[in-house]
């Protein structure tokens, strides 16, 4: 494979973990910036260490790419949050039916409490 092939390649990997860990109500500029990093770092790292192995450096490259997406699709999205620590950026857990409602709700839609009066939780 063409080396500019694999860093494209290495790209949609950084996009797609971007993607993911926004649409899971994560930071995906973070995923994003530490696929590049990690995937440049750990190509670096078995390039200088095999004496200049490329295709050995450019498995590393795919293996910190891989890593970095299989942590956005495993990490806890925004709700999952809200419901075991209580309150996430976006949303919080009723105190009633312990399902995670957003922030700015004044009823809850799964259980139907008031919500108005617990908006500190």
């Amino acid at each position: 494979m063409e080396p500019v092939f694999g860093f494209l390649f290495f790209l949609v990997f950084a996009v797609l973990s971007w993607i993911i860990a926004s649409k899971r109500g994560n930071w995906g500029f973070a995923y994003f910036l530490c696929c590049i990093l990690l995937g440049g770092a750990m190509t670096m790292l078995v390039a200088v260490a095999s004496g200049g192995n490329g295709i050995a450096a450019a498995s590393a490259g795919f293996a910190g790419a891989v890593l970095t997406l299989l942590a956005a699709c495993l990490m806890p999205n925004d709700k999952r949050v809200a419901e075991t620590k209580g309150v996430s950026n976006e949303h919080k857990k009723c105190p009633f039916c312990a399902e995670a409602v957003k922030i700015e709700a004044i009823k809850c839609k799964h259980c139907g409490s008031d919500l108005t009066e617990n908006t500190a939780t």
